[in-house]
């Protein structure tokens, strides 16, 4: 993320230096390209994390855990909490 961060304020300076006539249209398509760059690592990374969590829960017999499954709720059909996608991941403890 921070790598990501970090390319997105070059490319605002990149830009503004663009708009000073400091900078090329170039300049600015080189830095869009790396950010652009930057972002697919980091989705690259997050997806490869969520699979390998993925798996150690099931290695670990803990997928229904980690979902906040209940298996009563399950049996009876009613689940007593708003089922929701987990926005983010959660670092283990």
């Amino acid at each position: 993320m921070d790598t990501r961060a970090l390319q997105e304020q070059l490319l605002e300076k990149e830009q503004e230096l663009f708009s000073f006539g400091s900078a090329t249209m170039n300049d600015v398509v080189a830095s869009r390209r790396t950010l652009l760059n930057a972002q697919l690592t980091e989705v690259a990374a997050l997806a490869s994390y969520m699979r390998a969590r993925v798996g150690l829960d099931q290695t670990l017999g803990e997928t229904l855990e980690a979902n906040h499954v209940s298996v009563d709720e399950a049996m009876n059909g009613r689940i007593s909490r708003e089922s929701k996608l987990p926005l983010t991941a959660e670092p283990r403890r």
